[in-house]
Formats: C-alpha cells, structure tokens, sequence
C-alpha cells in the first residue's frame, strides 16, 4: 500500500489512523517492560544497521527514504511520530 506515496502522503496517513486521544505509546508508557522496550527499541535500530551495513540498508535510495521518512515524522503534529521517529533518527546517527 505505501510503495507508491510519498512521505507526505503517508504522513498524512498514519496521522489519520493513529488514536492521537489515547495518549498511549510505547516509548512513554511508564513501568519495566516499556522502560526495555525502550531500549530494545533503540538496540533494534543498531542491530539493523550493523546486520545491513553491506547490504541493501546502506543503498543510498534506500537510506535517503528512510531519512526522508523520519524527517518528515520528526515535524509531525503527533507527539508520537515526532518523538519516536527523533529518538530513531538519533540511533541511525550514532550507530
């Protein structure tokens, strides 16, 4: 369904399908299994890079859209795209 939008048009997307009103996220969820989940998350993101560092991860369209994608979430009117896809965009530039 996504492999023909554009970042914008999934967006807008994902913002009309998300429950904005529940508040709820993983990444702020209080209690033990969110606070590992956090850092999983955060570890996923490492692992992928380093698992897809010669592969298709590092293809420059590939990496671009993903950029792109996380870019365009960081400025997204759902506190929960922006904080998840700017906690994501670190891990991508530190790993």
């Amino acid at each position: 369904m996504f492999r023909n939008m554009q970042n914008a048009e999934i967006i807008r997307k994902m913002t009309e399908e998300f429950d904005e009103d529940s508040g709820d996220y993983p990444l702020t969820m209080p209690g033990p299994q969110w606070k590992k989940f956090r850092s999983n998350f955060c570890e996923f993101i490492g692992v992928l890079i380093r698992q897809c560092q010669y592969s298709i991860i590092y293809d420059e369209y590939m990496m671009d859209t993903v950029i792109s994608l996380l870019t365009g979430l960081s400025d997204s009117q759902v506190r929960a795209f922006r904080h998840t896809s700017t906690l994501a965009g670190q891990v991508l530039g530190t790993r």
